[in-house]
């Protein structure tokens, strides 16, 4: 059995101050001798004294350290940061990786802050690092101030639980040993262990939410209210982390007893279980889904569970979650069940789908229209319909709407095979991309009723299965809650190709 973290001794100075209380969070969270950590270190003074504090507790109780450090590619000296690193870990005898990022072109490609930007970048470089270094956990240098800033940060942003109690001394793979300290302690113990660190000049522009909050709000909070304000707030956050813990107790309870991988690499969930649970443990329950498929739930957002609930309750259609590094994932019901589809590269084929009812609407992602399935002859046709289709006597309602697949052919009415889509589409001119989002009207017995595709100048065409027209029609129509449904539009076409 390996050797535990030695019990912390009481002490006065500020470096013997920082080992004991970083000696408290790894004994609390099983760290033993011969375990490798992987310690995140920037320049600044509180990554600095942790990696100190660290080098120190190694020595004495057998840990093994790798140091690693990320040039965000945002200033010109940068290059210092890396320069200041790479001297304190020859200094304590710690291995050093280290890489840089394009954090702006990041924030670029995906639509975010410069904060986000870099926070995402800082996590996958560090968790590659881990990987490739055979380190179990990440040690980070976040302080008692970090938390108080991201309990008012994310209380300010509308965050849950999970956001209230982000910084944690233990949320695998990360551990932050000086959770309980002040960044004026590692500063203390910077001059102490006459360590050289970098100040980072963007930290006080206050253009930047956080460092408005610290260099702004918290102080006039201490005016008012008393430097017990930090204690306060940091109090809130570990009350709510423990609440936290309980509900993603439930959460992984209930994901273990419903979640199935499918042959496709999905992972489902039945809907109406999912729908039975309370929302706070539906969420928990959709985002270990996306994680399990995903990898990580790096900028997975509420907005985005609760698209996933609204699809599961049959209250939108199929949603495509895109995230920073450009690629995305389509959350579809399909049989019953909410899946999340493995990543897929932008354009590449995803095999979404979705169920169509009379009278119900849908937003198809892949053609950016909405479809309509109602009686023929029947009431007016919606606001912004751009083409009819009938839909053949022998398909019947509910019938699936999904990208086409090689293979399929259009359904005729005395069950043989038709022509092959792939032949109609070439017919119609469409490669690439273009071909790829055509999307298929499938009955319940498999076969194709409908296909739809997008034309010259991205007007909709479609092409129906040979066959007596029965009492349905599909109605494609532009989407009433998106940008550009108000414009005007010509008499809705009513075609069979």
């Amino acid at each position: 059995m390996a050797k535990p973290v030695s019990a912390p001794q009481a002490c006065s100075d500020p470096f013997e101050e920082l080992v004991v209380g970083a000696r408290v969070v790894l004994a609390g969270s099983g760290v033993a001798a011969g375990q490798r950590l992987l310690v995140g270190v920037s320049g600044g003074a509180d990554s600095s004294a942790l990696l100190c504090v660290l080098a120190r507790i190694a020595e004495e109780d057998g840990l093994l350290l790798t140091a690693a450090h990320l040039d965000h590619g945002l200033r010109a000296n940068a290059h210092e940061d890396a320069s200041c690193a790479e001297m304190m870990c020859r200094r304590l005898g710690v291995p050093l990786v280290s890489n840089r990022e394009d954090v702006d072109a990041i924030r670029h490609r995906a639509r975010c802050s410069i904060e986000e930007a870099a926070r995402l970048a800082r996590h996958r470089f560090l968790r590659r690092a881990a990987t490739d270094s055979g380190a179990a956990l990440i040690a980070v240098g976040h302080t008692r101030d970090d938390v108080v800033e991201t309990v008012l940060l994310n209380l300010l942003r509308g965050s849950g639980l999970r956001g209230i109690a982000a910084m944690r001394a233990l949320d695998p793979p990360i551990i932050r040993p000086l959770i309980a300290a002040t960044h004026r302690m590692t500063i203390a113990c910077c001059i102490q262990a006459k360590l050289a660190w970098r100040e980072d000049e963007s930290n006080q522009d206050i253009r930047f939410t956080r460092n408005w909050l610290r260099h702004a709000v918290l102080p006039m909070l201490r005016e008012h209210l008393g430097d017990a304000v930090d204690g306060n707030i940091a109090r809130f956050g570990a009350i709510a982390g423990s609440e936290e813990a309980a509900m993603e107790e439930r959460a992984t309870s209930e994901f273990a007893a419903m979640a199935s991988e499918e042959d496709d690499g999905c992972v489902g969930l039945p809907a109406e279980r999912l729908a039975g649970l309370s929302d706070a443990v539906a969420r928990r329950v959709v985002r270990r889904a996306i994680a399990a498929v995903r990898g990580n739930l790096d900028d997975v957002t509420f907005a985005d569970v609760q698209r996933a609930l609204a699809i599961a309750r049959g209250e939108r259609p199929a949603a495509e979650l895109s995230w920073c590094d450009g690629a995305s994932q389509m959350i579809v019901l399909r049989r019953g069940h909410l899946c999340v589809t493995p990543v897929s590269a932008p354009l590449k084929h995803v095999p979404w789908q979705a169920e169509l009812g009379i009278g119900r609407s849908l937003h198809v992602p892949a053609i950016g229209l909405d479809v309509t399935l109602l009686p023929r002859g029947g009431s007016a046709l919606p606001d912004g319909a751009l083409l009819t289709v009938p839909v053949p006597a022998w398909a019947s309602a509910p019938m699936s709407v999904e990208l086409w697949r090689s293979g399929d052919r259009i359904g005729d009415s005395s069950g043989g095979s038709g022509s092959k889509v792939a032949d109609l589409l070439t017919r119609a001119g469409l490669k690439g991309a273009a071909r790829r989002k055509a999307v298929v009207m499938r009955a319940n017995d498999g076969r194709c009723a409908i296909v739809i595709w997008l034309g010259a100048h991205e007007e909709p065409a479609a092409m129906s299965a040979p066959g007596d027209a029965g009492d349905l029609h599909l109605v494609v129509r532009l989407p009433l809650d998106r940008p550009g449904n108000n414009r005007t539009t010509g008499p809705t076409r009513s075609r069979v190709l």
